[in-house]
């Protein structure tokens, strides 16, 4: 049963309101939103959703079917919101954190520019990758605008409360629990929680202390 919008006391403690940038965790959200504008099939034939098993920076691609594996499947949902932004807003694509701030409850979000410059200026990995990508046709258009989306959507800065309201909205069926307000049809929330579920967490430690 889905939970009505109701008033809700949050635990705090110390500086859990200070804000921090979104990084990874943004790439639940995106996935959600493409799914939501293109649709289960579309995303399926262009992100792989295998886990992989390997560090959360490998590269990794499904060859048979010609898509990135988990994790480089974000580019892809990157290379999806970049349409969907030159349709929405303008031709030139631009992090978009509204839809961020439905699963958070507030207005407060928005993207770091200054994170956001470092992590585009340190991005060699990612865009060594965003290239190889379009290389082999995974991708098209404009790598770097494609890059600056993408590292712009990890910028996004949100505190430990907004955090844990984005978290319990996907946990609620994509009802925000505090507004009520719907942010992800059911169906897909049921997509994007199978694929966190089965989403590989980067090795950080050996396999036989995972055992333990």
């Amino acid at each position: 049963m889905r939970r009505e919008a109701r008033s809700l006391r949050p635990a705090e403690c110390d500086d859990d309101d200070f804000p921090f940038a979104l990084q990874s965790v943004s790439k639940v959200f995106a996935y959600g939103l493409a799914l939501e504008d293109h649709g289960r099939a579309h995303v399926l034939q262009r992100v792989g959703v295998k886990p992989s098993g390997d560090a959360f920076n490998s590269i990794g691609f499904d060859e048979r079917h010609n898509r990135p594996l988990q994790p480089d499947g974000q580019r892809r949902c990157a290379r999806d919101q970049q349409s969907r932004a030159r349709r929405r807003l303008r031709r030139e694509a631009r992090t978009d954190p509204r839809q961020l701030r439905e699963y958070a409850g507030s207005e407060r979000l928005e993207v770091d520019e200054h994170t956001s410059r470092q992590e585009l200026r340190a991005a060699d990995h990612n865009r060594a990758m965003a290239y190889l990508m379009r290389s082999q046709g995974m991708i098209d258009g404009d790598v770097e605008a494609t890059l600056a989306l993408y590292l712009g959507q990890c910028a996004v800065t949100v505190n430990c409360r907004e955090l844990a309201l984005m978290g319990a909205t996907l946990a609620n069926g994509g009802t925000n629990p505090a507004t009520g307000r719907g942010c992800l049809p059911r169906d897909r929330v049921r997509d994007v929680l199978s694929v966190m579920r089965l989403s590989p967490r980067g090795r950080s430690r050996p396999p036989s202390s995972l055992a333990r």
